[in-house]
């Protein structure tokens, strides 16, 4: 492996003995009439892998050096998680006639969350001076259901016992936060609350508690307290948390089970639902507010008719303008920003025979946004920028924005085949740059989803509001 360093300085670094332990899903299909008679295979990891590796620079053996070893199996690990950790999967299409798009995971439902409290916590710092009777740790609770995805609540400082909602106050609706977690198979996924000690220097994982997905009622919010578990920094005698847990509420919404709330809700519809003995409404608690459900996919493909810049940002360490007068040298990267929340792609590879065409590959230019409402959030903003190590370097290239409410207005909106309960629409097209010159424009693959019970949850709440009343 070539690296060149932040000082201009090539190595030589020399991975051996790369060895990769745990257990794969593999699956294959669709099935097809003609050879080899499947459509593609779908490679995933039902959890993260054990890696092991020997890792040497310049004829030394760097992973002998404490702390390096761990920092190269963490970001080997990450990698994986994101790329192939179930429901995450590689697609290997062996037929022309298979969309890789179409066999990526679909989502089955939507979990809610609220994280109210937690008690008895251990006391996570060392060196406890003042409040040592009640302090000692600064929590805070990070959530997800997929690591990528992940939530994370305010910190409290000095309390074994704190409070991140505070259900008593009335002045309490800016931290009566509710998260929102697309779930992709309800009987294999858990979620997961880790809760962290926030430290001047690095926060350390204390504890971790877990809730099986499957487990929940559908449309019922379940009040209740999870054990906390030490992570093994923590569980040795000193630990003085074997009490604590977390206080949560966590609502289940499979988009099947509700499918019949978005409908038009006459009797035929009524009827049924009795027949069926299932429950077609969300048995909603006062205090709560269903969040937007809509989860935007976004898959950066290439960009195309960038201009030349003429000196100044380029690829190199301090941006040299060499770099910038060779077509060939341009590193473009994509940011993509919908609200507070912003995604950066890696650099963009030259497309070859083409001087003016620079593409992404590969599952890691894929983003999604989780909790999106077009009417509150209705453009997605797009720019370009000349990768450079230092900020002061990176040259705007171009900028767009995306609108989101043609995608629901769009007659395409519908219920997804074979997904009862999920209205959807994707958009693959080029959207033209500004400020890039004529030509210049970015190929993206645009894609939203949302549960129809959810949607006319929120659309009913909305009315209520309208009309004076704040019933759901």
């Amino acid at each position: 492996l070539n690296v060149k360093t932040r000082a201009l300085v090539s190595l030589t670094a020399r991975l051996r003995q790369l060895q990769v332990y745990g257990r794969f899903r593999i699956q294959f299909g669709p099935l097809q009439n003609q050879i080899p008679c499947l459509g593609a295979v779908r490679i995933s990891l039902l959890e993260a892998p054990s890696v092991d590796f020997q890792l040497s620079v310049a004829g030394g053996e760097v992973t002998a050096l404490p702390g390096v070893a761990a920092a190269v199996r963490h970001a080997i690990n990450t990698i994986m998680q994101k790329l192939m950790v179930w429901p995450q999967r590689i697609v290997v299409p062996l037929s022309d006639a298979v969309d890789p798009q179409s066999l990526q995971p679909r989502i089955e439902g939507m979990l809610y969350l609220k994280v109210i409290s937690a008690r008895a916590l251990p006391r996570a710092d060392s060196f406890v001076i003042l409040h040592r009777s009640t302090g000692g740790i600064d929590p805070y609770v990070v959530g997800f259901v997929r690591p990528e995805l992940s939530m994370q609540s305010a910190t409290r400082y000095n309390d074994r016992n704190p409070k991140f909602i505070d259900t008593d106050s009335a002045d309490s609706a800016a931290d009566n936060v509710c998260w929102s977690f697309p779930v992709h198979e309800a009987a294999s996924q858990n979620l997961t609350l880790q809760l962290w000690d926030a430290d001047n220097w690095s926060d350390d994982h204390v504890c971790t508690a877990t809730l099986s997905i499957a487990s929940l009622e559908p449309g019922a919010v379940r009040r209740t307290w999870l054990p906390l578990t030490p992570e093994d920094e923590f569980a040795a005698a000193k630990y003085d948390g074997k009490d604590a847990q977390v206080r949560v509420e966590a609502l289940w919404c499979p988009f099947d089970k509700f499918a019949r709330q978005a409908s038009t809700g006459g009797a035929e519809d009524a009827d049924d639902s009795k027949a069926t003995g299932e429950t077609a409404v969300l048995e909603l608690p006062h205090d709560w507010e269903l969040p937007p459900s809509g989860v935007l996919t976004v898959a950066v493909r290439r960009v195309c008719g960038l201009p030349q810049l003429l000196g100044g940002g380029g690829g190199g360490c301090f941006g040299g303008a060499a770099d910038d007068l060779d077509p060939l040298r341009l590193q473009p990267r994509v940011r993509l920003t919908l609200g507070s929340r912003s995604y950066k792609t890696h650099i963009a590879q030259h497309a070859g025979g083409s001087q003016n065409t620079w593409e992404f590959a590969g599952q890691s230019e894929t983003f999604q946004f989780v909790g999106v409402d077009p009417e509150l959030t209705p453009h997605l903003a797009i720019s370009i920028f000349q990768h450079a190590r230092m900020r002061a370097f990176r040259r705007p290239l171009g900028e767009c924005r995306v609108p989101l409410a043609p995608l629901v207005a769009d007659q395409k909106f519908a219920s997804q085949p074979g997904s009862s309960g999920v209205e959807s629409a994707r958009v693959a097209r080029s959207y033209p740059l500004n400020a890039s010159g004529p030509g210049a424009a970015v190929e993206l693959t645009v894609s939203f989803s949302r549960s129809a019970a959810v949607a006319a949850s929120r659309r009913q709440t909305r009315s209520s509001e309208v009309a004076g009343s704040t019933t759901i």
